[in-house]
């Protein structure tokens, strides 16, 4: 089943075209993670399926109804994005900027109700926040403040949330266990995930669905067995790679590679 669909959009950055007659199909309740070269289109992208970018031509699809038909706070409830780059007001708390996710929910007094704080309790507590949820947001480290902005997704109750490079200046560690959350977020909340990532490998680890980009167009799309091979990854990233399988999830891994170029 595909909530989300693109049809032949076309998206422009000033007159340069970044995306041209792109077609996309997302799998609602599954992982989908976009892989590809720098300068290739993947944060265009999720900016055109987020509404933040516009397009020029075809159409962006949403449950059926064209996305430009949507009013901002309709659409904050049906989806969230956490960007590249997300700027925190000083000195404010945890439990704070998680509230600003219940804004498309409340009324125009913008005051919480019980049910809001109920809503805030859970999205601190599924994110394992709760030590820290009086603390400013400026003082946690970096994977604390990933989770401090996916409890703001979670508080806004979508059914969708977009991510663009989630684990960009995270350690190991906190790169795992930030993919495992969504992971879990997936299967126990069936939230559909849609991110951008440079790490091929983690893609594929934690992916149910892979799209492959360059130049603005879509390369490949489908299940990780079809989107990591030799020959897909040569079309994309003009690099001759050696993919074995993980022993821990049986799926397609980059042992290593030579560029083409």
């Amino acid at each position: 089943m595909f909530r989300v669909s693109a049809n032949t959009i076309e998206v422009k950055y000033d007159k340069k075209i970044i995306l041209k007659d792109l077609l996309l199909h997302i799998p609602d309740k599954s992982i989908s993670t976009i892989i590809g070269p720098n300068g290739c289109g993947k944060s265009t992208l999720l900016k055109a399926l987020t509404k933040i970018l516009p397009y020029s031509k075809g159409q962006i699809l949403l449950d059926g109804q064209a996305l430009n038909s949507y009013k901002t706070k309709e659409l904050a409830k049906k989806m969230a994005l956490l960007p590249q780059s997300q700027i925190t007001p000083a000195q404010i708390t945890v439990r704070e900027l998680v509230a600003y996710g219940r804004y498309p929910h409340q009324g125009n007094f913008g005051i919480l109700s019980s049910q809001d704080r109920e809503i805030i309790d859970w999205a601190i507590s599924k994110t394992k926040l709760n030590d820290v949820e009086n603390a400013t947001v400026d003082s946690l480290s970096g994977g604390q403040r990933q989770r401090v902005w996916i409890a703001l997704a979670l508080a806004q109750q979508t059914d969708i949330i977009y991510l663009d490079e989630p684990t960009t200046y995270l350690d190991l560690a906190h790169q795992l266990e930030l993919m495992k959350f969504l992971k879990q977020l997936n299967e126990e909340e069936n939230r559909t995930i849609v991110m951008v990532l440079h790490d091929l490998n983690l893609a594929a680890r934690f992916s149910d669905y892979m799209i492959s980009m360059n130049s603005g167009q879509i390369i490949k799309a489908g299940t990780v067995e079809e989107v990591m091979t030799t020959t897909n990854l040569k079309h994309v990233f003009q690099i001759d790679a050696v993919i074995s399988k993980d022993p821990y999830t049986g799926k397609p891994i980059c042992l290593s590679y030579n560029t083409s170029l």
